[in-house]
């Protein structure tokens, strides 16, 4: 027993030296320890924590940049252009002047306009409106005729009796020693039509200068010198009877004078342009 109990003193006496030893080691580090049967213990921690901070930046950027920039531009351009124009031109123009020296006749109507000329007038036998009209439908005439002519047309009145006479204007005969009737025109003939140009001078009445009773398609020239004289006034008609026939179309009329030694001045001049460009760039 008493065994048992210095073994537990020697343990309290170790325990106790190693306390011992731990509070000196606490002292050492600046924490008082009192220990005497009861262990108290005083743990005062003052902490001041002064933190000075300089920061002293000093930046010295120097910062040199030279740039040198040469640029040397060499620029060659050779344009070599070469241009060939060929123009060729060959002139021909008709002008249907028919021009008399010291004589001012000349009269072309082509009835290029709508109806009846103004000074141009109409022999209706009948009165009946079945009579030479203005058209131009089908230009089929002979010459160079074109767009609206004169027709007188028995198909349109196939009970019809025609007589009717299509009559220029009058002229006069003025300086000139003579004159040409000239005229494109399509008759066509079935049985007992008939066409007839004539000439009225200074009012004496109808003479005949050409009759038709078979099909023409043409340009037809007359001489009318022989019916006037001196200061005679004249006038044409182009007569057309029938009768559940044809018809007959008229165009492009000239009338014109001349006097001896007359040149007729015909003009032909036609434009043939040919124009080649060539460029080398």
């Amino acid at each position: 027993m008493w065994r048992n109990c210095f073994i537990g003193v020697g343990v309290l006496f170790i325990a106790w030296s190693i306390a011992v030893s731990c509070a000196q080691s606490t002292e050492s580090d600046g924490d008082d320890s009192d220990t005497g049967g009861d262990t108290d213990t005083d743990a005062d921690t003052d902490t001041d924590a002064d933190t000075d901070t300089d920061s002293d930046s000093d930046t010295d950027a120097d910062s040199d940049t030279d740039t040198d920039t040469d640029t040397d531009t060499d620029t060659d351009t050779d344009t070599d252009t070469d241009t060939d124009t060929d123009t060729d031109t060959d002139s021909g123009t008709d002008t249907d002047t028919n021009t008399y020296s010291d004589c001012g006749l000349y009269v072309h109507e082509d009835f290029a306009s709508v109806g009846l000329p103004s000074d141009w007038s109409v022999d209706d036998y009948d009165d009946d409106g079945y009579t030479w009209q203005w058209t131009d439908s089908g230009n089929d005439i002979g010459g160079e005729s074109e767009g609206g002519y004169m027709l007188c047309n028995s198909s349109w009145a196939p009970l019809a009796k025609l007589n009717e006479r299509l009559i220029t204007p009058q002229y006069s005969i003025g300086e000139c020693d003579a004159v040409t009737l000239e005229f494109n025109h399509k008759y066509s003939d079935l049985s007992d039509d008939f066409a007839e140009v004539s000439i009225d001078v200074d009012g004496g009445g109808w003479q005949s200068l050409a009759a038709y009773d078979e099909d023409e398609n043409s340009t037809v020239t007359l001489d009318a010198s022989a019916y006037v004289g001196e200061g005679s006034l004249f006038r044409f008609s182009f007569y057309y009877s029938a009768e559940n026939d044809l018809s007959w179309k008229v165009d492009d009329v000239r009338i014109y004078g001349h006097t001896d030694g007359d040149v007729d001045t015909d003009t032909d001049t036609a434009t043939d342009t040919d124009t080649s460009t060539d460029t080398d760039p």
